[in-house]
């Protein structure tokens, strides 16, 4: 049978809209978010056949196999992935429809979602969220964390208003700078070079490591953690991952292994002699953390007035800042 999506005329898509059981798409969506088609079923609250029929149903419209699946195997095919990204940008869209309503003359009304990575401290920022849900209180909010390389992914299908990120930005998204956070290289108190001043780089890379998930991708979003990585060659022996600093931090204090953490979020802790920062020849990475959003995704009134604030407002900061 033909690919539709490669196949499909323009003579095709209004009957190709017209039978296309969107639900089958949105069923489609959970099953790759939730990675199988048993964890959909308990997401969707169905039976796990009726899930199964339903991705069926869809291939047999599509004309193609999207997963490839059986002994254990779960795999996307080329467009498999190609419907998914779209799907994620429909999922997305059909999200926002419920916003919309009959202009209110007397407040902006809507809901903002931001996602961001775990820990972020700026006081510019707390300052533009408070400002912008003072000036527009029929706006909501809700903030979800995840890792670098989620919310990336996030933000490029239109899912989320805007992003808290610290990896590189692509040019298509916008961005504005919140602030830098050095990273220093820490040990638990039971582990064997706590309290050691002069460790040279090759005992580090002999040490198992304890690092965040998004720092083991190697595409070309990674930020300066990942390039250290691969440049010192630290992350050899990794032993433990966590996808927020709480967890990292957890890890490295109960002595799994040594690694990388933001040195303003841990002060505390080497004081209390809970964690020892460890030398390091090479140059301790610095990262960025940016307020990202996507100027292409559908976004509602309420979502387009705050990334204009917070745009205007974050960078009005900065400027005063640097002054």
């Amino acid at each position: 049978m033909p690919d539709k999506l490669n196949s499909i005329t323009s003579k095709e898509i209004d009957h190709f809209v017209r039978n296309m059981d969107w639900n089958l798409l949105r069923t489609y969506t959970v099953i790759i978010q939730e990675g199988g088609i048993t964890a959909a079923a308990n997401r969707l609250c169905l039976q796990q056949p009726t899930v199964s029929a339903a991705l069926k149903r869809l291939e047999e419209f599509m004309g193609t196999t999207l997963i490839e699946r059986g002994h254990g195997r779960f795999q996307l095919t080329d467009t498999g992935q190609r419907l998914f990204k779209y799907s994620e940008t429909i999922y997305g869209t059909i999200m926002r429809l419920a916003q919309i309503s009959e202009h209110d003359q007397l407040a902006l009304r809507g809901h903002i979602r931001l996602c961001a990575i775990s820990n972020v401290s700026c006081s510019q920022l707390d300052s533009a969220l408070g400002d912008f849900f003072k000036k527009a209180p029929g706006v909501t909010l809700s903030i979800e964390v995840d890792t670098t390389e989620k919310i990336l992914e996030e933000i490029m299908t239109g899912r989320f208003t805007a992003g808290l990120y610290d990896g590189r930005v692509p040019g298509e998204l916008e961005k504005i700078f919140l602030r830098s956070e050095r990273y220093g290289l820490y040990c638990g108190p039971s582990h064997p070079l706590f309290g050691c001043k002069n460790v040279s780089d090759d005992t580090l890379r002999n040490e198992a490591f304890v690092t965040f998930t998004g720092d083991l991708k190697g595409d070309q979003h990674r930020g300066a953690i990942a390039d250290l990585l691969a440049r010192v060659s630290l992350a050899r022996n990794v032993r433990a991952v966590g996808c927020n600093v709480e967890e990292v931090k957890r890890m490295i204090i109960t002595g799994i292994g040594i690694g990388l953490i933001p040195t303003h979020l841990v002060s505390d802790d080497v004081a209390r002699g809970m964690l020892w920062p460890l030398p390091l020849e090479s140059t301790l990475p610095v990262t960025q953390l940016y307020m990202i959003w996507n100027p292409k995704a559908p976004l509602s009134e309420a979502e387009h007035a705050f990334c204009q604030h917070m745009n205007k407002h974050l960078a009005a900061a900065r400027v005063h800042t640097e002054l």
